[in-house]
């Protein structure tokens, strides 16, 4: 089963794609989409360039399920209008590669399935995404680039332990 989580923003949407075979999780790809680079462009350019991303995410794999964190506004206005404009053309990209059924889960399910505490920090939740993926010494076996894709593979475990698919 392959599943892709995203985290989404106008300046750095973070995506995850992940492959459950037997209650294990393999990371396929891990990346951003930054459009911080566009800042002086327009926000239609910079939606629209986002768009494309997914788009070719979409064509990539051949994705079971798609599961992204639910937007909160956190009082800024202006903050909250690019998040849910970043929504609406998620939710469109999803209607056009024919995933209508992508799956929202909420910031305390993610940390509430990675770290049993539905408050934890970003610290703590970025540690129990860490601890996830270890080798035989315990040692991490993947980076981020940044904090955008880390809570992409917050969203992708998170999804799967709720759903039962890993452990």
């Amino acid at each position: 089963m392959i599943v892709i989580a995203f985290d989404l923003s106008l300046s750095n949407t973070g995506y995850a794609v992940g492959e459950v075979t037997d209650g294990r999780l393999k990371l396929l790809e891990v990346g951003s989409i930054g459009t911080k680079r566009f800042a002086q462009r327009s926000t239609g350019f910079r939606l629209h360039y986002i768009a494309n991303e997914i788009k070719a995410l979409y064509k990539k794999y051949e994705i079971d399920k798609v599961v992204k964190e639910r937007s909160f506004s956190n009082g800024n206005i202006t903050a909250t209008q690019q998040i849910f404009k970043v929504n609406g053309v998620f939710e469109l990209m999803s209607h056009l590669g024919k995933h209508d059924d992508f799956v929202e889960i909420t910031p305390p399910s993610v940390k509430k399935q990675l770290t049993g505490n539905g408050k934890a920090s970003k610290e703590e939740v970025a540690n129990a995404v860490l601890k996830h993926f270890r080798d035989i010494m315990g040692n991490p076996t993947i980076t981020f680039s940044n904090k955008d894709e880390s809570d992409a593979v917050a969203v992708l475990i998170a999804y799967c332990k709720q759903e039962g698919l890993i452990k």
